[in-house]
């Protein structure tokens, strides 16, 4: 410090301590007389504060940022089913024997490092509005920042190619200014507990969807798929594979769902594998991401059928998926899941 004059100087003193954070949880809510109607649902915002630093926190006024916020998905992804021709594997060239041999490498050269990625929403900071003593090796502190209403709308999802159960998903705008971080979350249905879920980061102003759980009610018959092949013309021979996939979904509910199913339609990455679908009647629409659905058929971005139907108490659902492949008869197709 220099001072040009004598006099007495107040000094705020920070430091950066290590063996503490925190990290969000959830508690969300949910009435069981709001299955289709547009409603609310009522999330708790919580922060578990811990520390081990050696020294009390007594009587602390205490900032939580999220520059560095905690990172699983209930339900499995489907990725795009690219149909392409196969290529045999080249059988491995044979290399002479040395006695002795090295191996050459570059000098200096090592394994290369795997490098992890994870989401994260802008950086903002939340004031606990009170006091808080938290003393070094206590355990873990809960903390309330909100109780949050969101209107939401309950949809039903279901990917039956990878399982054939069906998620209760909750579409919801965070029309709150608080950003929601990645996280878990206790689903409470009628003051229940009935799941345990994750919540991906959302921004304020954002749409998300939120898993709660396994509804038993609904149930999926997905029946083993019906394959044939043809062949046509007489110079430029090609192959006609067919693909039917029939889909039984049964509403055991007593009021009519709203149901979402995804199911693989492949996509062609050559100009000679030629995609046929005279049965889907779907319109590619980019436009959905963030959007309530509504009733009918789509492609997603991933090239994948959405389907959207509304099925009435009691009731069951007949869905029939058929698409075909043309491709030239010397060639052999082969599917590939891609993420």
């Amino acid at each position: 410090l220099e001072s040009s004059e004598t006099g007495e100087v107040k000094l705020c003193v920070s430091y950066q301590v290590t063996c503490c954070g925190w990290y969000p949880i959830y508690d969300i809510r949910v009435r069981s007389d709001i299955l289709w109607s547009i409603d609310e649902i009522l999330l708790t915002y919580r922060g578990c504060v811990y520390q081990n630093c050696d020294e009390d926190w007594v009587n602390a006024s205490l900032k939580l940022s999220t520059a560095q916020p905690c990172l699983s998905g209930i339900m499995p992804e489907l990725g795009s089913l690219q149909a392409i021709f196969h290529k045999p594997t080249p059988p491995p060239s044979v290399q002479p024997t040395h006695p002795f041999a090295m191996k050459c490498t570059h000098f200096g050269s090592t394994t290369p490092l795997n490098t992890g990625v994870s989401e994260s929403v802008m950086s903002t900071i939340f004031d606990v509005p009170t006091r808080k003593t938290i003393f070094s090796g206590s355990g873990e502190h809960k903390i309330t920042f909100a109780l949050l209403d969101f209107d939401s709308v309950m949809v039903h999802q279901t990917i039956p190619n990878k399982n054939t159960n069906v998620y209760l998903v909750a579409s919801a705008i965070n029309d709150s200014p608080y950003p929601l971080l990645s996280g878990s979350a206790s689903v409470y249905f009628d003051n229940s507990f009935i799941a345990q879920t994750r919540i991906k980061s959302v921004s304020p102003g954002e749409r998300f969807q939120c898993s709660l759980g396994v509804d038993p009610a609904v149930k999926v018959e997905y029946k083993p798929a019906y394959k044939y092949s043809e062949q046509a013309g007489l110079i430029s021979k090609s192959s006609l594979t067919f693909h039917e996939q029939k889909i039984i979904i049964k509403n055991t509910k007593k009021d009519k769902i709203l149901l979402m199913l995804t199911e693989y339609v492949p996509k062609s990455t050559d100009e000679r594998i030629k995609l046929i679908s005279p049965e889907l009647d779907v319109v590619e629409d980019k436009n959905m991401v963030g959007k309530i659905l509504s009733v009918g058929r789509r492609i997603n971005a991933d090239n994948n059928l959405e389907w959207t139907l509304s099925i009435a108490g009691k009731a069951e659902a007949n869905l029939l998926v058929k698409w075909s492949i043309d491709y030239p008869s010397t060639e052999t197709i082969e599917y590939k899941e891609y993420f």
